[in-house]
């Protein structure tokens, strides 16, 4: 079984993409990172290993891996953009309102019927979804809870 950084990276070489030691980093980073990071955040991990990576190029490498379906982009007003390339399929996420944090969520809703249903129900003709859900995390909680008593 192959991993997500695997079938990226075979991704990219198979059509015919430069596949340069920054790139391939950015792509581990994302691709094992489950904290959904923003571009950020995987620049200045990068940056650790390859001090002459500039900004332009995660984002050049995030913009191809959208293009070919390989990363997810989520547009938040606050914070900044994150992203997940560990899965592009439909699936839901659940958000801290307290740090930030971001995981997966597994539930049916999530499995795109919602789109089906959505575009019946409407005169829209529905083509993606985005579900998501918001409270404090279990660090959050403990941490309201000692700020309260």
């Amino acid at each position: 079984m192959t991993t997500r950084y695997e079938d990226i990276e075979t991704t990219l070489r198979g059509r015919g993409f430069r596949m340069t030691p920054q790139r391939l980093a950015i792509v581990r980073i994302i691709a094992e990172d489950v904290r959904h990071p923003t571009v950020d955040q995987v620049f200045e991990t990068v940056h650790e290993n390859f001090p002459t990576t500039s900004r332009a190029t995660v984002y050049k490498t995030f913009e191809l891996l959208k293009d070919i379906g390989e990363l997810l982009e989520f547009e938040f007003s606050e914070g900044g953009n994150r992203y997940d390339a560990k899965r592009v399929g439909p699936h839901a996420h659940v958000l801290c309102d307290g740090c930030g944090r971001m995981e997966d969520l597994e539930i049916d809703a999530a499995d795109g019927s919602l789109v089906a249903e959505a575009d019946a129900n409407s005169s829209f003709h529905v083509t993606r979804q985005r579900v998501e859900f918001y409270g404090l995390c279990a660090k959050c909680q403990v941490q309201e809870s000692a700020a309260a008593g």
